[in-house]
């Protein structure tokens, strides 16, 4: 083999190393979103886990002056009842759609963080009304922003 022919097996081989290590890294580690969101979360208490299958909602509120609402909805619940947690896996659809319709219906002084504990009210007993193997006590906004 010739120098030239081993120096570019060797910086093809340095490369495979560099993109392999990255690869395992990302994937370790996940993306920079994924790492935001779950710092953002509160903890779970004990023997509960956080219900994120909602996701991150994207609409517009109502009324004569817009805005768009971005929202990351969760809630904790009981870990130990399967039922209740297939049921949510199941029917995050219907969650998400009614979420959506019911942040669309709400003008932007609605969405003010003055409004949140009656928001989040709202939102508690609509989730609760699509559920019927279990009920919610709670929901946190991970994440909610209102932009003209």
């Amino acid at each position: 083999m010739t120098r030239l022919t081993k120096l570019f097996i060797a910086t093809l081989m340095l490369l495979a190393i560099v993109f392999i290590t990255g690869t395992v890294l990302a994937l370790a580690w996940g993306t920079r979103a994924q790492k935001l969101a779950r710092r953002d979360l509160p903890a779970a208490p004990a023997g509960q886990a956080i219900f994120t299958g909602i996701g991150r909602l994207r609409v517009q509120s109502a009324g004569q002056a817009p805005m768009l609402i971005l929202a990351d909805i969760v809630f904790p619940y009981d870990a130990a009842d399967r039922s209740f947690s297939d049921e949510l896996f199941l029917q995050r659809a219907e969650l998400r759609a009614a979420v959506l319709q019911f942040l669309a219906a709400r003008t932007p002084d609605e969405l003010q963080p003055a409004a949140e504990g009656t928001l989040r009210a709202g939102l508690r007993d609509l989730i609760n009304s699509q559920l019927h193997l279990g009920a919610i006590d709670e929901l946190w906004f991970a994440a909610f922003d209102l932009l003209p």
